[in-house]
């Protein structure tokens, strides 16, 4: 990911309402019988979202615009808030096997038939929880701008025990996808009209 991120979160309300999500890298090559040739460019995806903002009040507008200004338009990466999977349960993220200490926070997707693992680097502080074999373990620090966890305190050297997971909350390091909307204001009524505003995901 690139060094130019500002670890600050876009304004949660003003990202409700947000559309969008993963998207997988395919080429599909069709041939004149119509068979498919799906390739599969990257392993991982990238996430894009849009958030219509339609007619907003002046405040919140200004917030828009304090915030663009801040992160220099599509230069600074910031945080966001995807409503629709911000929150993750009972994530295995390793077992102690004697020497390695520190663990990646991860969400895995899928089902029966294929699994995705993705890598979580901005978990929310105070919604952290690891727990050993099932139990609430508490010696343990989080890395908040990389997602990873160091842990302490733990004995025994198999793969069988002392079993690692996590719950926690987590952002999308994002950076804006567009230079900032054509407004238009409405002084009578004390509102703006703003175009959509896009967000492109930062990968690692």
């Amino acid at each position: 990911m690139s060094t130019s991120f500002h670890e600050i979160r876009f304004p949660v309300d003003l990202s409700w309402g947000a559309s969008g999500g993963p998207v997988f890298d395919v080429d599909i090559i069709e041939t004149k019988t119509k068979l498919e040739q799906r390739n599969l460019n990257n392993s991982y995806p990238q996430a894009t979202y849009t958030i219509p903002y339609n007619l907003k009040n002046f405040d919140e507008y200004q917030d828009i615009l304090n915030f663009y200004y801040a992160r220099r338009g599509k230069t600074y990466g910031f945080r966001f808030k995807d409503w629709k999977d911000y929150y993750a349960a009972d994530q295995s993220i390793g077992s102690y096997d004697g020497t390695t200490t520190e663990f990646q926070l991860i969400k895995t997707y899928g089902d029966s038939v294929n699994t995705y693992t993705r890598t979580i680097t901005k978990p929310i502080k105070n919604t952290v929880r690891i727990y050993v074999d099932g139990d609430y373990y508490k010696d343990w620090t989080c890395d908040y701008t990389t997602g990873i966890i160091i842990v302490s305190g733990l004995t025994g050297t198999t793969t069988s025990e002392n079993k690692i997971t996590a719950d926690f909350e987590f952002d999308v390091p994002v950076r804006f996808d567009n230079d900032f909307p054509t407004v238009a204001a409405d002084d009578e009524n004390d509102l703006i009209s703003v175009n959509t505003i896009t967000f492109k995901e930062l990968l690692a």
